[in-house]
């Protein structure tokens, strides 16, 4: 996908990309992933382009024939004091909705997953989170 973003960029371009960052607790990608793990999904894959680190993304841009690259990592907070709030949200997320038509029971199984866990994460004091890795890569005149 890098390569082809750089081929089709004109020169003197500059091109954003965006990946899942670090995943920490209250993110909302490991929450997603851990329901439906324990909902009984033997293997989980993630429906998103997963960059890896800082350092990989700039030398895989670089690799790409991009000039400079600039990474740095950000965080959204969603807005939301309750496990419902969260949920409603999140439950229509595709990597859950995709459960409904999979599994049904496994899709169940996932939202009260979520809704405990998230639950915890707030009562705990944490927000619930989108953590994302963003590059800016240059393209030389």
């Amino acid at each position: 996908m890098i390569q082809e973003a750089y081929r089709v960029l004109q020169p003197g371009g500059i091109a954003l990309f965006t990946s899942p960052g670090k995943l920490g607790p209250g993110n909302f990608m490991s929450l997603i992933s851990k329901a439906r793990t324990l909902a009984g999904e033997e293997k989980y894959s993630s429906y998103y382009l997963s960059a890896g680190d800082d350092e990989s993304l700039r030398k895989n841009l670089k690799d790409s024939g991009f000039s400079k690259a600039l990474t740095f990592y950000s965080s959204a907070c969603f807005p939301v004091t309750s496990a419902n709030e969260v949920v409603r949200f999140i439950g229509k997320n595709y990597a859950i909705e995709y459960l409904k038509k999979v599994d049904p029971e496994m899709h169940r199984k996932a939202l009260e997953i979520l809704h405990t866990e998230i639950a915890e994460v707030l009562d705990s004091g944490h927000a619930i989170t989108f953590d994302y890795l963003v590059a800016v890569a240059f393209r030389d005149s």
